[in-house]
Formats: structure tokens, C-alpha cells, sequence
């Protein structure tokens, strides 16, 4: 796949507001309960069932959604989790720092968003 100059300068854009993270963790390494483990599964078989439609649609298009919130007390458990779902879709996974995005200035705040979208 060749990178044109737009996705290049996107590619940059969204290096300054996160951090690449390579998944260290597998559906198999988790330490969950059955039921949430389920879940992460059907969040997984969703996303893939996406992917195809996200490919044919080409870059800059927006994929289909799916959303999902992770809530806990153990914010190493969730992110793990987050980890196992893009270790098992092959898909890249970035962090964002909240306070990278957020300003007091008008408008600042959504142009630190549209590398992310």
C-alpha cells in the first residue's frame, strides 16, 4: 500500500497527539471472568465483521462504528483488554493523553481531534 502525501501528513498529525502501543496481550492472556471475556469476543466479531466494508470504502472514509466502554476500578485490566481486542483484529492501537487534546482557546480542541478522526 502507498502512502500519498495526505495520509502521510495524517499520519504525522496524529503522531503529535498519540502514542503508537504495541498489544503485549492476547484474548488468551486475560485474566477475566467468562462473561466478560463473551463480551470482548462479540465486541471483536463485530469489528471484524466491519472491516471488509471499511477497506471497500477506501482511506479518509468513515468506518463503520462500533463503540465500546470499558469500565472498572483496575485501569491495567482494561487495558489489557483494550490490547487482547487489537492484538486479536490485527489492527494498530494508539494512546491518547486527554490533556493533549483539551485547550481553553476556541477551537483549539477540535483541531487536536481531526487527526484522530
Amino acid at each position: 500500500m502507498a502512502l500519498s502525501l495526505k495520509s502521510l501528513s495524517q499520519a504525522r498529525s496524529l503522531q503529535s497527539v498519540a502514542t503508537r502501543v504495541t498489544p503485549a496481550n492476547s484474548f488468551g492472556g486475560l485474566s477475566l471472568p467468562q462473561s466478560e471475556l463473551s463480551a470482548l469476543r462479540a465486541i471483536s466479531d463485530r469489528v471484524a465483521a466491519g472491516l471488509p466494508l471499511m477497506k471497500a470504502a477506501g482511506a479518509g472514509a468513515a468506518p463503520p462504528g462500533t463503540v465500546a466502554l470499558f469500565l472498572g476500578d483496575d485501569r491495567a485490566q482494561k487495558s489489557a483488554a483494550v490490547e487482547a481486542l487489537a492484538h486479536e483484529l490485527r489492527l494498530p492501537l494508539y494512546r491518547v493523553g486527554l490533556g493533549q487534546l483539551t485547550s481553553k482557546y476556541i477551537n483549539a480542541t477540535e483541531m487536536h481531534l481531526a487527526p484522530l478522526s
